[in-house]
């Protein structure tokens, strides 16, 4: 157990440490354009462990991606906002709620079921909403309570996405195939905004920002 916690402490390092270089790339590209590049980085990755792996991208459950891909990406996207928008400490507290909604979706699930429920479970969930609103505070501006109602909800569609990934282990789809579908949507969907939408474009790459974007 101690050797996966391990592993989850350097997995939530290393989200920290990408999501600080998006911070860094919004003074260089739109939110879309980040989320196309993170993306495209990933597929060339995940392509590669797929040959590697010899893991086909053939799936009988495509519904349970497409629904992990639609709130993996929105989550993205609010979360590359709440980075651009606000101090990152402020923007990673909000954007880590994402454990607390997926607690409570459990606790759903046991009323839903009429399973007995683990009261343990909801008092954690209730501390954790308090933690966050003990770090937020009460004394922002009407401007600030949006962006802060914007990042619950970043961390609300996180927990819905963590959800649908556990749906997709649970019908034994192999991780590889679950980071394809995910990065190969997102990558198509940003490009297609990108390119429908004129105020966004690509922009110009200079070294620092290419830098960045090889660190993200």
């Amino acid at each position: 157990m101690a050797f996966y916690s391990l592993w989850m402490l350097l997995a939530t390092l290393l989200f920290t440490l990408t999501n600080l270089m998006m911070r860094l790339l919004t003074e260089h590209y739109g939110v879309m354009e980040i989320m196309f590049y993170r993306s495209l980085f990933g597929v060339i990755f995940i392509v590669y462990i797929l040959y590697r792996t010899g893991t086909s991208i053939k799936t009988n459950c495509f519904f349970l991606h497409l629904k992990r891909c639609s709130s993996g990406f929105l989550a993205l996207v609010t979360c590359v906002l709440l980075l651009k928008l606000l101090p990152f400490a402020i923007a990673q507290t909000l954007w880590y709620t994402n454990p607390i909604f997926f607690a409570l979706f459990f606790v759903i699930s046991f009323c839903r079921a009429k399973k007995a429920i683990n009261w343990n479970l909801v008092l954690a969930i209730l501390i954790g909403f308090l933690g966050v609103l003990v770090i937020m505070r009460p004394d922002f501006s009407s401007a600030t309570i949006l962006l802060t109602l914007l990042g619950l909800f970043s961390g609300f569609i996180s927990g819905v996405a963590d959800w649908n990934i556990r749906a997709l282990a649970l019908v034994k789809e192999p991780r590889e195939r679950i980071i394809f579908y995910f990065f190969s949507i997102g990558t198509l969907l940003s490009l297609v905004y990108i390119l429908v939408v004129p105020e966004e474009g690509f922009h110009p790459h200079t070294m620092e920002s290419i830098a960045v974007l090889l660190l993200m």
